[in-house]
């Protein structure tokens, strides 16, 4: 996954002493916090890659749809 200079990598986010202060005291699993964030990892670079003009068209459109729906009911 591609990442600015200011964001951290997987790795680097589960090994900084911080975040495995908090996951102990929040008795998360390091391995289990990992796989899911590996698994989620794909669909968040897929958002990313989305441009902002297409988010704006999908939000307005899924808006008329909500709009839509709710003048038929």
């Amino acid at each position: 996954m591609t990442t600015s200079p200011d964001e951290l990598t997987i790795d680097e986010l589960l090994s900084d002493p911080v975040t495995r202060a908090v996951m102990k005291a929040d008795r998360v699993d390091p391995s289990e916090l990992e796989t899911m964030l590996r698994a989620l990892a794909p669909r968040f670079e897929r958002a990313a890659s989305r441009s902002i003009r297409d988010l704006c068209a999908s939000a307005v459109s899924n808006v008329r749809s909500q709009l839509c729906g709710a003048g038929a009911a």
